[in-house]
């Protein structure tokens, strides 16, 4: 499931404007590599990297163009994903 998530978060890195592309970007990798040490780590500190990663990068001007309808489903899935203590 976190996978399925970045993959479709990530997705929309193409609608940052010009003069933003290397921050999104950079906001992607570090989503990217939040993911790949939470799947390879599932520790706490690793979700919860990954969380703040994925939040990140939702609340940057990277993730736009969507409804708010669509934006709310993407926040549940955030807010869904529950780390462990």
């Amino acid at each position: 499931m976190p996978l399925i998530v970045m993959a479709i978060m990530l997705g929309s890195v193409t609608s940052c404007k010009k003069e933003k592309t290397e921050d999104c970007t950079s906001t992607a990798k570090t989503v990217s590599d939040a993911a790949s040490a939470y799947v390879q780590n599932q520790s706490s500190a690793n979700c919860k990297s990954y969380k703040a990663a994925l939040q990140s990068y939702f609340n940057s001007d990277c993730f736009g163009g969507l409804s708010a309808e669509e934006k709310n489903a993407y926040q549940s899935v955030v807010d869904g994903l529950t780390c462990p203590e």
